[in-house]
């Protein structure tokens, strides 16, 4: 599963621009503009979220555990 996480207005406040955008494998992004006033720099991110879980754990290799 994966989908955008939700934009507080805290920050909507601080962006310039906020878009989402739908890759070809239909995986929707959010694309965040903003610039630092002090340094006229324009700065870009990329969100999104993903879940995942075993569909089928006979076929699973573990890698590492955490206590």
């Amino acid at each position: 599963a994966a989908g955008v996480p939700k934009v507080v207005e805290e920050l909507e406040r601080e962006l310039t621009g906020l878009e989402e955008v739908v890759l070809p494998n239909g995986i929707t992004v959010q694309l965040y503009s903003w610039v630092s006033t002090k340094t006229r720099t324009v700065w870009r991110s990329l969100d999104v979220m993903i879940g995942a879980a075993v569909g089928d754990a006979s076929k699973v290799k573990l890698i590492q555990s955490t206590p």
